[in-house]
């Protein structure tokens, strides 16, 4: 972990501003479903095992390959079944962690 990234099961994450911890130093990460993105392209992919229509865009509940389970938003017109894998990717700039 540097100082402004930290690893996770999908990559490495990089924020915006030193987050205070020290290296190798296990956190627990806040990441919010609008955070997470729909990525076809993405090395990094999960099975999706709930979703919710919610107008616009489907919240999908979707389980790592690591049995950690994220939450992501995905435009409607990306109307991906349950047990489909579906790749993902961080989009976000403020890292919020906390000690584990």
């Amino acid at each position: 972990m540097h100082s402004d990234c930290v690893h996770s099961d999908l990559g490495n994450i990089h924020g915006d501003l030193d987050h205070g911890f020290a290296d190798n130093m296990d956190v627990d990460l806040l990441i919010r479903p609008d955070d997470i993105l729909h990525d076809d392209d993405s090395e990094f992919v999960g099975v999706i095992v709930s979703k919710w229509f919610r107008g616009s865009h489907f919240l999908y509940r979707v389980k790592l390959s690591s049995d950690k389970v994220v939450y992501c938003f995905a435009s409607s017109h990306h109307n991906h079944r349950v047990g489909q894998e579906i790749g993902l990717t961080v989009h976000l700039d403020h890292l919020v962690m906390f000690p584990r």
